[in-house]
């Protein structure tokens, strides 16, 4: 399965489209809320995709987040977290604060991470 959080508008097919809250007159595949333990099985996922998610967060919520992220991962033919950082007004955000967040929870798990 290929989970695309933080989908907002923007549906994409082949995708588990999630957000917290749909946007009037989008149907979203799974709602939750990141902060809380996710509805998703533990290795579901070979690919999960977060554009302009971690804008939303303060650094202190990503090791929640990326834990629960590395669960999703099928052990075999992982092919890791794939995500576009954009910074905007969250000046903690960086390339070494996601990925040090996500190696503490899954460096066996998460083969490869491009910003």
């Amino acid at each position: 399965m290929k989970i695309h959080l933080g989908c907002g508008r923007k549906i994409l097919p082949g995708y588990l489209n999630c957000d917290v809250e749909p946007f009037e007159g989008v149907e979203i595949d799974k709602q939750f809320n990141l902060l809380l333990p996710w509805p998703l099985d533990s290795d579901c996922a070979e690919e999960v995709r977060a554009v302009h998610v971690w804008e939303h967060f303060y650094e202190w919520q990503l090791p929640h987040i990326a834990q629960e992220c590395c669960a999703c991962f099928s052990p075999m033919g992982c092919s890791g977290w794939k995500c576009q950082i954009s910074c905007g007004a969250a000046t903690w955000c960086s390339k070494g604060t996601l990925k040090s967040a996500i190696a503490a929870y899954g460096a066996r798990r998460c083969t490869r991470i491009s910003c």
